[in-house]
């Protein structure tokens, strides 16, 4: 993403290699005015625990949750919207811009091993594929089978009907 600040709070870096965050700041100090902007110029803030994992340096996870359990669910999502649909529409047609969406199907047949399946258009970041709540694949944006973002793949094993089909998209 070509931003001056990574999601992880990481500088960000054009292709002529110039620090994209220290250009921002070089503006934005010259238009700063103590007397009416809240005093000094900010200092750049510590970097979140994440970067830690990247520096070899471990993080202690002291809580889990299973994602797809209907307490998280119900957590996460206090006011479902769940919609039936002949076929997945973009989660930004939920007014949902960030975030996760998840798509949910109980089959009504069975989908066969390696049997294609497709994504069109997509997914725009990241979405995870899972059959009876066991994670088979995750597509990451830049997997695209071809120049349309098209993703096609099959199933390591058959599932059968009555399985419940879900694809969380994260974005």
């Amino acid at each position: 993403y070509d931003a001056p600040v990574s999601e992880g709070g990481e500088h960000g870096y054009g292709v002529d290699g110039e620090d994209k965050f220290l250009a921002l700041q070089s503006v934005l100090r010259r238009f700063w005015r103590t007397d009416t902007d809240g005093g000094a110029f900010p200092t750049e803030p510590e970097l979140l625990p994440r970067a830690a994992i990247l520096n070899g340096q471990p993080v202690k996870m002291v809580e889990k949750a299973d994602l797809l359990a209907p307490k998280t669910m119900d957590a996460l999502s206090p006011s479902p919207n769940a919609t039936d649909l002949m076929q997945p529409m973009a989660m930004e047609r939920f007014g949902c811009y960030y975030g996760f969406v998840l798509y949910s199907k109980v089959l009504n047949k069975t989908i066969r091993k390696n049997q294609a399946l497709s994504f069109h258009r997509g997914p725009r970041d990241r979405a995870h594929v899972l059959v009876d709540g066991v994670l088979i694949k995750t597509i990451y944006r830049s997997n695209a089978s071809d120049a349309s973002n098209n993703y096609t793949f099959g199933l390591p094993f058959d599932a059968p009907a009555g399985a419940r089909f879900q694809i969380l998209v994260e974005n």
